[in-house]
């Protein structure tokens, strides 16, 4: 489920955060984390109930840093397909555990409701519609995001440059 937040310079951002002391991560850990959370529930509230436990599996994973999170249905599943992927390339199989199986299900069907299928009439399966749910999450969440950061980048430089 993960999508681009059309943010420029993040990797630059985050190598340069990381470059710098303790301090910041300080200010901006907390700022990423309340985001993070914020668009979560607010995924959460938007997509339809009847999809059973869609809602339930919507939750951040936060890098190692702190300084990044992927927010959406099993987000935590992202490793473990990492996983699979990188297993499959190397021509062996790789089996899941049943909490990582069910993890990537979630993944797969948010990205399902999210951006609708198209269904197969040669086999009679109704194409699903599109009831994007993580989207309007985070454009409900962007600007709050942006300036919540931004600050925090502000009161972490103020506090260096003290001493």
């Amino acid at each position: 489920m993960s999508r681009r937040s059309g943010l420029r310079n993040v990797t630059k951002l985050r190598r340069k955060l990381r470059r710098m002391p303790d301090e910041i991560e300080k200010y901006v850990k907390p700022a990423v984390v309340a985001v993070a959370t914020a668009t979560a529930v607010d995924a959460a509230s938007i997509v339809r109930k009847n999809y059973g436990d869609l809602a339930a599996s919507i939750e951040p994973n936060f890098s190692r840093d702190g300084l990044s999170a992927l927010v959406g249905p099993g987000a935590k599943g992202v490793k473990a397909e990492r996983r699979v992927g990188r297993a499959r390339a190397r021509g062996k199989q790789l089996n899941l555990s049943g909490a990582n199986q069910d993890l990537l299900f979630q993944a797969h069907k948010g990205a399902w409701i999210e951006f609708g299928t198209k269904g197969s009439p040669s086999k009679g399966i109704a194409p699903h519609p599109a009831y994007p749910f993580m989207a309007p999450a985070w454009d409900m969440n962007r600007s709050f995001g942006i300036a919540l950061v931004r600050d925090a980048i502000d009161a972490a430089l103020a506090s260096i440059t003290k001493g």
